[in-house]
């Protein structure tokens, strides 16, 4: 396939003008993104672990990725003297590049013992949708936090400053086209930033897709404001003048703004570009990774659209990248996923979309200031990174983990109908409102699992309103948790237990679990002031989830396969829900303490394939 052909695949984006056929009103959003698509081929839908490289034509442009051990800065002086006409371009300090080379030129660099990676660029397209009620950000806006002093970039076809709404919001601007086969940003130059270099192109059905967010994001218009109506905007023009999507060029706008990240108050970037093809949560791209780290380590989230694939099992790239959080789509109802809209295992969140349009004289779009409807998860992905940016100002003092975290934590869970599958609906609202418990700080591995504990209510601490991570768990507080999180459901037989007094804060939590078999007591007691062990606590866990068989031996040198937990902690491993306290040991008499506890439930949560039975409603992806 070519690598950088003129003119865009559109496949899966979706958009209206008022001038179209006619819609329900109701869906009012605005949304920062940007998205990234690569058409490299292959059946849409199909999840992969990892994204295949498109075959390069005889003469055509690559990625060039420097080997890890290799000063970034070096990459200048080593790209000179390539033999064979090979041109590299490097990507500003990244230690990613793009180069033209023909075949030869493609096996030469790949032999060379400073690069790392050599693959075809992508060939990229938008992806579109959304609103702002439904997420609480009205709420959060009207309470004094409207994102002043921060900024969001926009990596995308360009934004138009002559927009009213938007008027004073653009912060700085740069456009990137290294890859493209011509250079594509104003002035006829590959790389340009300061005023009006991120300037729409104007020849491509696409070109207004990067307004079109922005105005989600930040607009300033009484009726259809912004997620973030005082958020600044770095607008990066990543197109050429068809409005076609350049990779490379998204590789080095993500490069640039991790360096003026500090300066301009950048906290997160939206890419609602995406491949049509799917892949596995977790896929791997060194030349992004090399990219992603930096801003990583800059403090700045990096958000991207599902995509628009009509997917179940599978994201677009780069969503599936774990560095980067994965934004589906809602409906207009927003109690549904509509069918174009790509969710798997590891979808991060789901935000206002829109409907499925497609043959509909009648449906939800986002209505824009400009006067454009449009929908798709380009807008639902935005709605993400300009509540991130509302989410960080409440929390100054979390970090990207613990803000994304947050995020998931206090989302509402939404049905995708034709699966039945649950997935995380955005509530900035409940995010910016939540309240940590006082001794739950830093970046311990139970910091985030306490705050799911509290947002969803299944801790309300100990005395004195601390969570006490460090104190061992006891079987009444172990049983309580479990019972909260099955939905704390009514029992109707006492516990046999004579330890277990009527009408104290454990009793329903016990009776519950005696009467679903989550706990036989110990010699005919419960002991509800013992402390449980590693053992017990896996056991309560397996039999919460209907006690599955089948799983492989987890390994661990000191569980034989004959006791009593074996089954249970050979599950809790196959489902990652332990990795043990060493690679090869899991300890089963050691004690739990409360942090590990709620480290073990939220993992359960979020894998539904983990249960045999229908999981509680609080278990989505």
């Amino acid at each position: 396939m070519a690598l950088a052909a003129e003119g865009i695949d559109v496949t899966g984006a979706r958009q209206e003008r008022r001038d179209g056929a006619p819609r329900r009103p109701g869906i009012r959003a605005l949304i920062l993104a940007v998205a990234l698509v690569a058409v490299t081929g292959g059946a849409a839908g199909a999840a992969r672990s990892a994204p295949t490289a498109p075959t390069p034509d005889p003469v055509g442009r690559v990625v060039v990725t420097l080997a890890p051990d290799i000063p970034h800065g070096r990459l200048g002086a080593l790209a000179t003297g390539l033999a064979g006409g090979v041109t590299l371009r490097p990507l500003g300090d990244s230690g990613v590049a793009v180069a033209d080379a023909d075949a030869a030129g493609v096996a030469r660099l790949a032999a060379l013992p400073w690069v790392r990676q050599v693959r075809p660029v992508r060939r990229l397209v938008p992806q579109l949708s959304t609103s702002v009620p439904a997420v609480g950000a009205d709420v959060v806006v009207a309470g004094g936090n409207t994102g002043t002093g921060a900024a969001v970039a926009i990596v995308d076809s360009g934004v138009d400053t002559s927009v009213v709404a938007l008027d004073g919001a653009i912060v700085a601007e740069a456009c990137f086209t290294p890859s493209l086969p011509a250079p594509g940003c104003p002035g006829g130059s590959r790389a340009v930033t300061g005023p009006g270099a991120a300037v729409p192109c104007a020849l491509g059905s696409n070109c207004s897709h990067g307004t079109w967010v922005t105005e989600v994001v930040t607009s300033a218009d009484p009726v259809l404001g912004g997620v973030a109506p005082d958020v600044g905007i770095v607008a990066v023009r990543v197109v050429g003048p068809r409005g076609d999507p350049d990779e490379g060029g998204v590789l080095q706008a993500l490069s640039w703004i991790a360096g003026q990240a500090s300066a301009l108050g950048i906290e997160a970037v939206n890419v609602s570009l995406g491949t049509p093809e799917t892949y596995a949560k977790g896929c791997t791209d060194a030349a992004w990774q090399a990219v992603l780290d930096p801003l990583t380590a800059a403090g700045v989230a990096v958000v991207a659209a599902s995509g628009n694939a009509y997917a179940t099992s599978g994201l677009s790239f780069p969503a599936c990248m774990d560095d980067i959080v994965a934004v589906g789509a809602t409906d207009g109802t927003f109690a549904d996923v509509p069918d174009y809209a790509n969710t798997a295992p590891g979808l991060d969140l789901l935000a206002p979309g829109g409907d499925d349009c497609t043959g509909v004289p009648t449906c939800d779009r986002i209505d824009l200031p400009d006067g454009s409807s449009v929908s798709g998860t380009s807008f639902a992905s935005p709605h993400v990174a300009a509540a991130w940016v509302l989410a960080a100002a409440a929390h100054p003092d979390f970090d990207l983990p613990r803000l994304r975290g947050l995020l998931e934590s206090t989302a509402a869970v939404v049905t995708r109908s034709s699966t039945g599958e649950r997935f995380r609906f955005l509530q900035v609202d409940a995010a910016a409102a939540f309240v940590p418990f006082p001794d739950v700080a830093g970046n311990a591995f139970w910091v985030v699992p306490a705050d799911w504990a509290k947002a969803t209510g299944l801790s309300t601490g100990t005395g004195g309103g601390l969570f006490e991570p460090d104190s061992e768990l006891t079987r009444a507080q172990a049983v309580t948790f479990l019972w909260r999180f099955a939905g704390r459901p009514t029992p109707t037989t006492p516990a046999p237990f004579p330890d277990v007094e009527r009408e104290v804060w454990y009793t329903s939590a016990v009776d519950w679990a005696a009467e679903t078999g989550v706990t036989t007591g110990i010699d005919g007691l419960f002991e509800p002031d013992g402390t449980v062990t590693r053992a017990q606590m896996a056991t309560f866990l397996w039999r919460l989830a209907g006690s599955p068989t089948g799983w492989a031996s987890s390994g661990f040198t000191d569980v034989p396969a004959s006791m009593w937990y074996t089954v249970a902690v050979d599950w809790l491993a196959a489902n990652a829900i332990t990795t043990g306290t060493t690679p090869t040991t899991f300890s089963p008499d050691d004690p739990v303490t409360r942090g590990q506890m709620v480290t073990f439930l939220r993992r359960l949560a979020f894998t539904p394939g983990a249960f045999a039975v229908p999981p509680p409603d609080l278990v989505a992806y």
